[in-house]
């Protein structure tokens, strides 16, 4: 049986199927052992490798992502992807034209994490819960309804809730800059990424800045599941 797994910057994640349905595991909740367990467990004996670890040709990266995206969801046939990982990338898909834009972005997840970390938080998984509680008004510096600075209100008094809340809209910021910059941010815009997984402050900013925005459950597992499906394409 075979396997799709993403070799990421950050984390490992494998695809591969269970009767009629697919499976998805994580090294975002699972020790790189343990994946290997399940993998043994499950009797994969064949490898589909692919990501940033495993593609030297990143256009295989990208095709293969576009092709798990699709797979998970039915989407419109013009859209935007956004994939919020360690860091951001940008892909225009028109049906079978897929065009990775040249610039991505090195704030992500791992903006996120690095800091947090260096904040005091443990983990990701505790800056996403103290975020869903925090206020961004409380963190960033604003004139009206511009923002001025992010994270220009922190200080050393400052609640952890708003201190995380304000990592997330550096984000959500940047995100909706970039797709500005390259005047596309009135498409669809289809976002995916370890970033996003219960991570609610994060959708809710995404949602406030970017008008036709969706988000696809097990989205993190697109390149992975992609990789899966390549065996028989």
């Amino acid at each position: 049986m075979h396997a799709g797994i993403d070799l990421g910057s950050t984390l490992i994640k494998i695809a591969f199927k269970k009767g009629k349905s697919f499976q998805f595991y994580s090294q975002a909740d699972y020790s790189p052992k343990q994946l290997a367990d399940i993998l043994k467990k499950n009797q994969i004996t064949k490898k589909v490798f692919a990501g940033l670890k495993a593609d030297k040709d990143i256009a295989r990266e990208i095709k293969l992502q576009v092709l798990g995206v699709k797979a998970l969801t039915r989407l419109p046939k013009k859209f935007v992807l956004v994939s919020i990982g360690t860091g951001t990338s940008y892909t225009l898909v028109n049906g079978n034209i897929i065009k990775k834009l040249s610039l991505g972005n090195s704030l992500g997840g791992g903006f996120i994490l690095g800091l947090g970390l260096a904040l005091g938080f443990k983990n990701f998984q505790e800056i996403c819960r103290y975020a869903e509680k925090g206020n961004i008004k409380d963190a960033d510096l604003y004139f009206k309804d511009l923002i001025v600075a992010n994270l220009a209100k922190l200080n050393k008094k400052s609640k952890k809730e708003n201190i995380a809340a304000g990592l997330m809209n550096v984000i959500a910021i940047t995100t909706m800059k970039d797709l500005m910059l390259y005047k596309i941010e009135k498409e669809n815009i289809v976002c995916i990424g370890s970033t996003l997984k219960n991570n609610i402050c994060l959708k809710k900013l995404l949602k406030k800045y970017l008008r036709k925005v969706q988000f696809i459950k097990h989205g993190e597992f697109a390149t992975a599941l992609g990789a899966l499906l390549s065996v028989n394409n």
